[in-house]
């Protein structure tokens, strides 16, 4: 049992840090885009990871989606406001038709940029009188009626409290990765700058000694078998 349980315990920390990681880089991604479109600053980045983090926690929606979600968002409106309002509708518009989030935001994106195609796809709630008429503010008004809430209604669903639970889950085990990635740097460091190089040096240094040592200790063996 203890080695079952040492066992799970490796596994939960491999897999925490690798979620740790990959948070990481899924924040680094969204700041670098924000970089590109509107400035960073330390203070912007920690308000977006607030709202990405509150944003999470009443949707039930993992930061994994909503981070790419806001920066596909993002890069087109090089406005944060409008690119958070849009993802408000863009979470409605996939927890009503079941069509994932990068999809609908996407589709949102390419719309306010004057490409309209992709948006007179989202479940037919836009007619198409209003989609030739280009006016993207009566469209985005045409889609919170029909859709707006919908995520909202979702999270309040019993499927909607168990994806909320799953992301407290994620987030404790994103949190124990934090904490582990400071040892398993130390080591890794220890490894690649201390301990690899004296072995390969002891290595160079006897190896030969070693081969010999081999090959009289075969020379042994085969002797005593005959």
């Amino acid at each position: 049992r203890s080695g079952a349980a040492t066992a799970a315990a490796g596994a939960f920390a491999a897999a925490s840090v690798k979620a740790a990681l990959e948070d990481q880089a899924s924040q680094a991604l969204l700041q670098q885009t924000m970089k590109n479109t509107i400035g960073v600053t330390k203070d912007s980045a920690a308000a977006v990871e607030q709202y990405i983090a509150q944003l999470q926690s009443a949707s039930g929606v993992l930061d994994d989606q909503l981070r790419p979600s806001l920066a596909t968002l993002l890069r087109a409106t090089h406005d944060m406001t409008k690119a958070q309002k849009l993802q408000t509708l863009a979470l409605d518009i996939s927890a009503a038709t079941g069509r994932d989030l990068e999809t609908v935001s996407l589709a949102l994106s390419k719309g306010y940029q004057g490409n309209f195609t992709t948006l007179g796809r989202l479940g037919g709630a836009v007619d198409k009188a209003t989609l030739k008429s280009g006016d993207f503010a009566k469209i985005i008004t045409k889609l919170n009626e029909n859709f707006g809430g919908a995520a909202q209604r979702k999270a309040n669903t019993y499927q909607g409290k168990i994806d909320r639970l799953k992301v407290g889950f994620k987030e404790i085990s994103e949190g124990v990765g934090r904490m582990l990635l400071p040892i398993i740097i130390k080591l890794t460091t220890y490894l690649a700058q201390t301990a690899l190089p004296a072995i390969s040096s002891w290595l160079s240094k006897n190896g030969k000694n070693i081969s010999a040592a081999f090959k009289v200790a075969r020379s042994e063996e085969l002797t005593s078998e005959l």
